[in-house]
């Protein structure tokens, strides 16, 4: 499966690491900002609000914080870092269902991580990051807010057919 992302969907492209990072954490109290970064990126934990909580990868599972809920979760070379592959699934299943409101991906090429193996835990390609070695790396995202839109069907006056009710017994 290709890593092109579909057509229709709007995707961003950034000159660097940092003009991606400084892009997503615009705007953000620190408080809010849980970042999962790898010793080869920890200059960019300078780029982050004050107040962020940062933890490195080989032992993020354990280190995050009980409880706590974050408004973003960044991980930015954390994947690779990480002993096996079910444990970077872990990390981002808990991100997503127990931490965070939005979480950022940062892919680097050759990792492992496709499209495809992405999208099978509800992330989506959202950006392109340039790199000096020529490869874009790549963002994937999860969003509460958008994950799952309120349907017009499925509310209260449109369920089991309440026009029915009165006319016919089950």
């Amino acid at each position: 499966m290709s890593d092109a992302a579909p057509a229709g969907s709007e995707q961003q492209v950034h000159d660097s690491v940092e003009a991606w990072l400084q892009s997503v954490a615009a705007g953000r109290d620190g408080a809010s900002v849980l970042a999962i970064i790898a010793d080869a990126h920890a200059p960019l934990a300078d780029r982050l609000p004050a107040g962020a909580t940062v933890v490195s990868p080989p032992g993020s599972l354990d280190a995050l914080p009980d409880g706590t809920r974050f408004g973003l979760g960044l991980i930015i070379g954390g994947l690779e870092a990480l002993p096996a592959t079910r444990t970077g699934e872990q990390l981002l299943a808990r991100l997503r269902d127990l931490y965070c409101d939005r979480v950022e991906v940062l892919v680097e090429p050759g990792s492992g991580w496709s499209r495809s193996r992405m999208l099978a835990l509800e992330y989506t390609l959202s950006a392109r990051v340039r790199h000096q070695a020529g490869e874009d790396w790549r963002v994937y995202a999860w969003d509460l807010s958008v994950y799952n839109p309120e349907r017009d069907w499925n509310t209260p006056e449109h369920w089991a057919n309440p026009q029915n009710f009165r006319r016919y017994r089950w």
